[in-house]
């Protein structure tokens, strides 16, 4: 249609509108882009209709078609971010219930490890182990599942309890477990203190902020052939189970030096001078980092910024990154003593929008990376912490 010869360069701008907007919200997540194109295609839907722009009526029903399709795929494909994985029900750690669903006498086995990422390297040879023992049909040990439930204890306080299969053959019992977090790719898993408390049953506490707020636990059971075992998933509401108390305090000291390594990713625990305990980053290439700051303990308060020791006798130049889109570099410098850094929120820029974080209330993670040639195996870190700052 004569009338219409804007149509090329109105569909030529919605497209790049269309991908501006995906672009932008991407800091954000899936879901809030998926809304936002869907937005977007309905108001594109009622322009097109409007405008029909073709002299062929089938030429605008196919195009008006094309893009109700899309609009109405990116409408159900919301269902992955609304459902129940988004709530305290679901969550990868749930696949497992799938194991329930095999036929009776098909042999099935899962380990999970705390902080993983793609990377199993903490839960021994069970590939190895369970191909000779189930293909190679070779005699090989293979403990029975554990059984777990989170119950109170005699003073209310959350407790994960386990029993193990073959327990003469446990050669360690690891529990895991996290707070409040409906997402379980944000959850920080904390490690729990472990008490053998029978011959087959092992116990660790959970203590919470809240008792109305969810608790999830899991444990892991190394055997003496270094087979790994997990528990269930379990999740529960303390105030649900009886007279619960909550025992945990919010925290402004995020790793001192005497615990909390585990939560680190590729670190080494090292001494620095004057015996004061820190880590060392053990990967050259992709530094270092943690999600602990998702957990509620240890979420920033308000009005504060993040610091740290550190000791270095040569400079380094490090990337530091809050939540992959905040991002600033980190000048450290040498010295024969500790010195203390405080990072500025206003000094890590979004990547995209090139805007200074905000807060770092909502932060959950945070990372160091080498920048250029430096090397950060030469830096000890310690004592992280939230410090008030002036306005």
């Amino acid at each position: 249609d004569d009338a219409r010869w804007w149509y090329e360069l109105w569909n030529s701008i919605r497209k790049a509108v269309f991908t501006g907007v995906t672009i932008m919200l991407t800091p954000m997540g899936p879901a809030m882009q998926a809304w936002g194109a869907l937005l977007l295609l309905v108001g594109y839907i009622a322009a097109f209709v409007r405008a029909s722009p073709y002299t062929h009526q089938w030429l605008n029903g196919l195009e008006r078609d094309a893009l109700s399709t899309d609009a109405m795929t990116l409408f159900l494909g919301l269902a992955l971010f609304l459902n129940e994985t988004n709530d305290h029900l679901g969550g990868h750690e749930r696949g497992q219930e799938s194991f329930k669903l095999f036929q009776k006498g098909v042999p099935w086995s899962f380990a999970q490890q705390a902080r993983g990422h793609h990377n199993t390297e903490k839960i021994g040879q069970n590939t190895r182990i369970w191909l000779n023992r189930q293909v190679l049909k070779k005699e090989t040990f293979w403990p029975g599942h554990p059984t777990s439930r989170i119950i109170l204890d005699s003073s209310g306080v959350p407790q994960m309890v386990i029993e193990a299969s073959s327990p003469e053959r446990v050669s360690k019992v690891e529990v895991f477990h996290a707070i409040k977090s409906p997402s379980s790719f944000s959850r920080s898993w904390r490690d729990a203190q472990v008490v053998q408390t029978g011959k087959n049953r092992w116990t660790a506490s959970l203590p919470v902020l809240d008792v109305k707020d969810y608790v999830f636990s899991f444990a892991n059971l190394t055997y003496d052939n270094t087979v790994v075992r997990s528990t269930d998933f379990e999740a529960a509401i303390p105030a649900a189970l009886g007279k619960a108390r909550a025992t945990d305090k919010r925290s402004s000291t995020l790793y001192t030096g005497d615990d909390g390594i585990g939560v680190w990713t590729d670190v080494a625990e090292v001494e620095g001078p004057g015996g004061i305990k820190g880590f060392r980053s053990t990967n050259k290439r992709r530094g270092s980092g943690t999600e602990q700051l998702a957990d509620p303990k240890w979420q920033a308060p308000e009005g504060t910024d993040l610091g740290f020791d550190f000791y270095c006798t040569q400079p380094v130049t490090l990337t530091f990154v809050a939540e992959n889109h905040y991002e600033g570099t980190i000048e450290i410098t040498a010295s024969d003593d500790w010195q203390k850094m405080i990072i500025n929120r206003k000094t890590l820029l979004n990547r995209f929008s090139k805007k200074p974080l905000s807060g770092w209330e909502k932060v959950g993670r945070i990372k160091f990376l080498p920048k250029g040639d430096s090397d950060i195996t030469k830096v000890i870190f310690s004592e992280f912490r939230w410090v008030k700052y002036k306005n």
